[in-house]
């Protein structure tokens, strides 16, 4: 009976905590210099991510939880002139709710790729490959007749139809990765 007491205790005050979510993430950095990524402790001092600087090109995996703050700064100098910097001028990042990949690019501007930025990525590539004349601007033709209008919106529905299919691709592949990565979860567990 205890230990149900216990594991009630435990379960409620895991509740209670706001930090209590686990989010793992990775820091690519193609920032075209080695940089260093630093955990914001809660009392304002700088942990660092990695036993290396890590190099243009490589990435950083990060076990953490939702709202914790990072900086990123270039390594350059001593130990505490990256720190100062990072402190002064690093580029901060907050953990958000989802597993992200984040970009570090030139100029140390962080650029999170998310589940809503990887299915807008996945739809911009769908209607490129359905309308060749995606991207391009609008040219200004006159007014269409009724029959052009009429040749337009079946168009539309069909590259509509096209985006569709390849999103639904798209879907499905990452579906399969994902069964993938639990089977290989499941296994080594």
């Amino acid at each position: 009976m205890s230990r149900f007491l216990w594991l009630v205790l435990y379960s409620m005050l895991a509740a209670a905590s706001g930090n209590d979510q686990t989010v793992k993430f990775s820091m690519r950095n193609l920032c075209g210099e080695d940089i260093r990524v630093f955990w914001i402790g809660f009392d304002g001092k700088l942990v660092e991510q990695s036993a290396l600087p890590t190099k243009n090109s490589s990435s950083v995996g990060i076990n953490s939880y939702r709202s914790h703050r990072f900086v990123v700064t270039y390594n350059r100098g001593s130990d505490a002139e990256v720190k100062a910097h990072a402190l002064q001028e690093g580029t901060q990042y907050q953990v958000g709710a989802t597993n992200d990949i984040v970009t570090v690019e030139p100029g140390l501007i962080l650029v999170r790729h998310d589940a809503a930025h990887r299915g807008l990525e996945a739809c911009r590539l769908a209607v490129q490959k359905c309308d060749p004349r995606a991207g391009l601007p609008p040219p200004s033709p006159p007014p269409p007749t009724q029959a052009e209008r009429s040749a337009v919106a079946g168009s539309s529905q069909m590259s509509a139809q096209c985006v569709q299919g390849h999103v639904a691709d798209w879907i499905a592949d990452r579906r399969g990765e994902l069964d993938f990565e639990w089977t290989v979860y499941r296994n080594i567990k």
